[in-house]
């Protein structure tokens, strides 16, 4: 079995590089056709593969991503679940600002953040890492072990949550080190007993793994 972490499409503040966490932006013209080069590659690469299900982040521009693959893929409507324990990471006060602004506004927050941010939050957010981790990790494993053998299951969610399922999934990593841009699929092979990074695909490049 597998599962497929789909990153969504960009938004206006992703393509001018400003961080967006818990502010709910649709998807740019840009992240559309994204998106639509994304739920193609699945097409191809899924096939007539049992599809178990798809779910989301509740946020605009994941539901938006998910909306043109059920499209593609012809999925049904109760293959559906959205949990908001998929919601991206919170950046606090630094929503809408680009890394020069907020390094020029917080320096010291952002050097201890960037240095250890299993222990510090970006200025008035709610959650560190750890708490992000605590938030993500049971549920995520809650998903993996709906799938049942020969099935394939999709999360559509954000860089953020991709990055740190990865380091739970591929000791010795850290969020820093996974690049994963906007419509990017992150398949994962898992049974019972362990998981493994299969693939990692984004749009218009070659398969890469970091």
């Amino acid at each position: 079995m597998q599962i497929m972490l789909i990153r969504h499409g960009e938004t206006r503040w992703n393509e001018e590089n400003r961080y967006i966490g818990l502010t709910d932006l649709p998807l740019s013209e840009k992240g559309r056709e994204t998106v639509q080069h994304t739920a193609g590659y699945l097409k191809k690469k899924l096939g007539k593969n049992p599809m178990a299900f798809i779910c989301s982040s509740p946020m605009k521009r994941a539901l938006e991503s998910m909306t043109y693959i059920l499209k593609e893929l012809e999925l049904s409507d109760d293959q559906i679940q959205v949990h908001d324990w998929l919601g991206e990471f919170d950046f606090g006060r630094w929503e809408g600002l680009t890394y020069e602004q907020v390094k020029g506004h917080f320096p010291s927050d952002v050097f201890r953040f960037y240095l250890n941010p299993r222990n510090y939050k970006p200025t008035g957010a709610k959650e560190n890492q750890s708490d992000f981790e605590t938030r993500l990790l049971p549920e995520f494993k809650k998903v993996c072990d709906q799938i049942k053998d020969g099935e394939t299951a999709m999360v559509v969610t954000h860089g953020g949550v991709i990055r740190t399922i990865l380091t739970i999934l591929i000791p010795g990593t850290s969020v820093w080190d996974w690049k994963i841009k906007p419509g990017s699929i992150v398949t994962v092979s898992y049974d019972q007993h362990q998981s493994e990074l299969s693939e990692i695909w984004s749009p218009g490049e070659e398969d890469q793994r970091g």
